[in-house]
């Protein structure tokens, strides 16, 4: 089950063992409204983000993620697929510096229908060094040269 409806039958469900143990005769037992209690978790996230400095938020959400992938790749695993590849991080304003000249000098006579397209072809460019470089140096390094 997907949305409020979901939501609000697992409150119903989390509330049942509390129902049962207060119903006793005599027993005065305030319960709550699932929307209140709906409502005080988000707001409690909230309260808690609020409370810590950006660095904390950062590594707590860093903890988050690397949880939620680790998951993904044991239920991957289980199935028999391979684990999930991590993207490359990205350049830089001055690591990519000189292959936007790069580019410029290969491409001299390109007009680019966006700086993002030729952000693009200049990140290619550095990938492609990048695999020669290690190419070379595996190459090198089974020769015994390394």
């Amino acid at each position: 089950m997907s949305g409020k409806k979901g939501k609000k039958k697992r409150a119903a469900e989390a509330l049942e063992p509390v129902e049962q143990a207060t119903a006793t005769p005599g027993a005065s037992f305030h319960k709550p409204s699932r929307e209140s209690l709906a409502s005080r978790g988000r707001l409690g996230g909230y309260v808690t983000a609020s409370r810590m400095s950006p660095e904390e938020r950062s590594e707590r959400a860093r903890q988050a993620s690397a949880a939620r992938w680790e998951a993904e790749n044991e239920r991957r695993r289980a199935l028999g697929l391979p684990p999930t590849r991590r993207r490359l991080p990205l350049l830089s304003t001055e690591e990519l510096e000189p292959w936007l000249e790069a580019v410029d000098r290969r491409f001299p006579d390109r007009q680019w229908s966006s700086h993002e397209e030729r952000r693009r072809q200049a990140l290619l460019l550095a990938r492609m060094a990048a695999a020669a470089a290690s190419h070379e140096y595996l190459t090198r390094k089974a020769r015994g040269d390394v």
